[in-house]
Formats: C-alpha cells, structure tokens, sequence
C-alpha cells in the first residue's frame, strides 16, 4: 500500500479515502466550495469536518481560503452566473500512540 507524507484536494468530490494513504502524522489539505444552492456542487464546512475525524485527522481547521469562485454557464436555455466562497481545510493523521491512548483513555473512564 501506498503511503505519503501529504495530501492536497483541490476541488476534488472523493474525499473520503483520503486519508487513507496518509503516514502517521501525515498532513491533508483540501480546497474546494462551500455549501450553495445552484447547479455546482459545494460542501457544508461542518461535514468536512466530520469527516476528517472519522479518517483519524486531528488539529482541524476548516476556514475561509479569503477567495472565491465566479462561475457562469448556460445549459437547458438557462443562464447561471453565481459567486461562490471557498474554503481551505488542514489536519494531521494521527500517529499510533495517539490513537491507543485515546482508545485506553476511554476504556478506563
């Protein structure tokens, strides 16, 4: 299996398994959308949050990236034109002792 010192997602919808491939404290970043009602995809802040916790992430930051997208289109004889934030998010993989001292810290409460 293949693993790397750094992750880095831009714009990119499988975000997920990335994790997976990370070492032990091992550093993801992703920048993408947020959340928007229109036809480009976006993500609510909190989910990547969440999800970067149940791929064993640790010190998050989920924050404005101080950009954002202006994008048009015209399909179907409609015309959208919209401006969009985008978000920067980083963490790093936890490393072995942390996660059996989270695991032993919670059998023994």
């Amino acid at each position: 299996m293949i693993a790397v010192d750094y992750v880095f997602a831009n714009m990119c919808l499988h975000k997920k398994g990335m994790g997976r491939i990370l070492k032990p404290r091992g550093k993801l970043v992703i920048k993408d959308l947020d959340e928007h009602h229109d036809r480009w995809m976006g993500f609510k802040r909190e989910d990547i949050r969440k999800w970067f916790k149940e791929m064993g992430i640790k010190e998050i930051g989920v924050g404005c990236a101080g950009e954002n997208c202006c994008a048009q289109s015209c399909g179907g004889g409609e015309y959208a034109s919209v401006s969009i934030f985008i978000f920067i998010a980083l963490g790093q993989k936890r490393c072995f002792y942390q996660i059996f001292h989270g695991l032993l810290k919670k059998l023994l409460i």
